[in-house]
């Protein structure tokens, strides 16, 4: 395995729990799921561009993965289609969505846990961002990441200098 990555998995559509463990049952066909954060229930992120007061709630977590894809390749050809296959609606941003998933962070799979690793400072292609740029923004990703994952926030935000 090249490539680490911390990857966040979200849904607030129809049986949420089914959804999130589908995605990870596909996500491990593709990758080598190391570890899993428990499942945590947020809001849905408010936008004065975009009215969410009826969306649902999400069901989120946080999964520490490895394999040979980089992170473009890892979004373009595992994670839209298993997007797609459980239910995301591209046609417009901020909708409702069986599922959702994010790169969070990548980096070069060197050591045994992902703060020791590599990192892979940026990429940014076509709208997709690495280090995803709502991450420092949503204190549920931070929170998942250090009390289940054990990763330190400042540990990341270091390697992203």
């Amino acid at each position: 395995m090249e490539f680490r990555y911390l990857l966040s998995l979200g849904s607030n559509l129809g049986n949420r729990h089914a959804h999130l463990m589908r995605g990870l049952q596909l996500l491990g066909c593709e990758v080598n799921v190391r570890r899993v954060t428990r499942i945590m229930e947020t809001l849905p992120l408010q936008s004065p561009d975009h009215d969410v007061k009826e969306h649902g709630a999400y069901l989120n977590c946080v999964v520490d993965c490895e394999g040979s894809y980089e992170a473009q390749e890892l979004y373009d050809d595992v994670i839209c289609p298993i997007e797609d296959v459980v239910g995301h609606d591209r046609t417009q941003k901020w909708q409702p969505r069986a599922l959702d998933v994010d790169v969070l962070f990548w980096a070069h799979n060197d050591d045994t846990t992902f703060d020791a690793c590599t990192p892979i400072r940026s990429q940014e292609d076509r709208g997709f961002k690495v280090p995803h740029m709502g991450v420092w923004t949503r204190p549920f990703l931070l929170e998942l990441i250090e009390s289940d994952l054990h990763l330190s926030r400042h540990r990341l935000m270091a390697l992203m200098d």
